[in-house]
């Protein structure tokens, strides 16, 4: 089935395969989960938690550590507040006057690194299915040397329309967009 992977990579590629879904280790906190269909981009606001999430049916800013959803807009109108050429999005609640960078259906992107070291990678072992990874500090997914196994931990597969991935500014939330919802992973505040 891999037969276009390296050799010296092909047990690297068998054990991403193998991992199954599991909870995140500590100090990751279990996910929370929201439907958002439509869902076209999201951006989080600078050195913030507050994530400014666009759809067909409007705006939504979540706070990532409570999980709630602060404001609510529900302006269909996109064009008004929207700048898919620049990425940019007009906050609204509590992040009111702000213009938020996004990323999601027109480009973009989250950071997929911390500063405290873990990484979020997307795997294509098939194509169509993105698996997503989240990398412990000081690992790399790829070292195949003799007692050097990163380790990892299998976020989500098959996500589907995989609008975003990757962490806040402050790498305290790690977030899985797709087209039809946001999922939110917390770290404790007080650790690495």
């Amino acid at each position: 089935m891999y037969e276009h992977v390296p050799e010296h990579l092909k047990p690297v590629v068998a054990r991403i395969a193998r991992a199954t879904l599991q909870p995140l280790p500590d100090p990751w906190l279990p996910p929370i989960w929201h439907p958002v269909g439509g869902l076209a981009s999201v951006g989080f606001a600078p050195d913030s938690e507050l994530l400014l999430v666009t759809s067909s049916a409007g705006r939504g800013v979540f706070d990532c550590i409570t999980g709630e959803r602060v404001a609510r807009d529900d302006d269909v109108d996109a064009r008004a507040w929207e700048d898919p050429f620049s990425l940019t999005a007009r906050g609204i609640g509590p992040l009111g006057g702000t213009s938020i960078r996004m990323t999601g259906l027109y480009g973009g992107g989250l950071p997929t690194l911390t500063r405290a070291g873990w990484q979020a990678e997307t795997v294509h072992l098939d194509w169509l299915n993105p698996m997503l990874l989240l990398v412990a500090p000081g690992s790399d997914l790829l070292d195949c040397r003799a007692g050097h196994e990163a380790q990892f931990w299998r976020v989500e597969s098959g996500a589907g329309a995989l609008r975003a991935w990757g962490f806040s500014s402050t790498g305290s939330t790690l977030l899985l967009a797709t087209s039809a919802d946001i999922r939110i992973f917390c770290r404790r505040t007080n650790a690495t």
